[in-house]
């Protein structure tokens, strides 16, 4: 395998299927990749009850009748699409941080999945994403369930502006809302490979679709709904500090106007939706968690 040496690691996962002893030879780049290679498949081709021994430039894999196992990824990529091999045999492989495959091929379980592999993603630590308006009191629960939680926090309104060096209308000022939403998706595309984190998003962030598929690859979407007039009132008391939006007359006309867009779209892609009309701070939070125990995060 010396010079196809990425396709060793999967050469010995079908090895151990293979009756018989299987020797690979020219596995010495393997030794310093991303990890050792040739280390962890032995250590994890063990996990499933198969034997294997190396010399520097070799594995040899005594193949057999593989049970199915917890699959550790070492941060490598090409042990997490090989050992991915062996679950189209068996059911039940199970592999830790199944999101390394993004490095080369981020569409890797998807397409797996379209020729038939089943393919289940479970993250043990999700993030919790709320969206929703402007005004819709997003960051106060957000920071509310950090601390209640013990998770980590992301604002991802703030993330851009500590990364612009400036507040929101002034970057729209400077710039222009097309230029904001494009930090802001770099933002998502960050935040959204964390784990164990409670997400507050801008409340267009849902406009992009690649912004949503990001957020739900590992988060729970809780949309906090409230009425346009709680939201007119909640912005016009923080004047200045949200750039417009539309050429409306009046807050609550721009209010009306955007959420007639986006309450469908929210309501599409949240996974809870929390009418919070009247509900004080600690009621929203009371009731986020109460709606985060259905998905087994509390």
């Amino acid at each position: 395998m010396q010079d196809c040496p990425d396709q060793a690691q999967t050469l010995a996962v079908l090895a151990a299927f293979a009756p018989g002893t299987t020797t690979i030879e020219g596995v010495q780049s393997l030794r310093i990749k991303e990890t050792e290679r040739v280390v962890a498949v032995e250590n994890e081709l063990a996990k499933m009850g198969i034997k294997a021994e190396s010399t520097p430039d070799t594995i040899t894999v005594h193949g057999g009748n593989p049970k199915p196992a917890r699959i550790d990824s070492y941060d490598d990529h090409r042990m997490v699409m090989a050992f991915a091999v062996a679950g189209t045999k068996l059911s039940g492989v199970e592999i830790n941080d199944p999101d390394v495959v993004s490095k080369t091929f981020p569409r890797f379980w998807g397409a797996l999945s379209s020729i038939g592999v089943g393919v289940e993603i479970v993250y043990e630590h999700p993030n919790i994403v709320l969206i929703g308006m402007r005004g819709g009191g997003k960051s106060s629960v957000a920071r509310f369930l950090s601390e209640r939680l013990g998770k980590k926090l992301a604002d991802l309104d703030g993330m851009v502006e500590k990364q612009e060096g400036m507040e929101i209308p002034e970057i729209v000022e400077k710039y222009d809302w097309g230029y904001f939403r494009d930090r802001e998706s770099e933002i998502v595309r960050r935040v959204a490979r964390a784990k164990d984190t409670v997400v507050s998003t801008g409340g267009g962030v849902i406009n992009r679709p690649e912004n949503i598929a990001a957020l739900k690859k590992r988060g729970i979407l809780i949309f906090l709904s409230s009425p346009a007039e709680t939201l007119a009132r909640r912005i016009e008391s923080e004047e200045g500090k949200r750039p417009r939006l539309t050429e409306a007359a009046t807050t609550l006309e721009e209010v009306e106007a955007v959420l007639a867009e986006r309450k469908k779209l929210y309501e599409t892609v949240a996974d809870e939706v929390i009418d919070d009309t009247g509900m004080t701070l600690e009621e929203k939070v009371a009731e986020v968690l109460k709606r985060l125990e259905k998905h087994h995060i509390v």
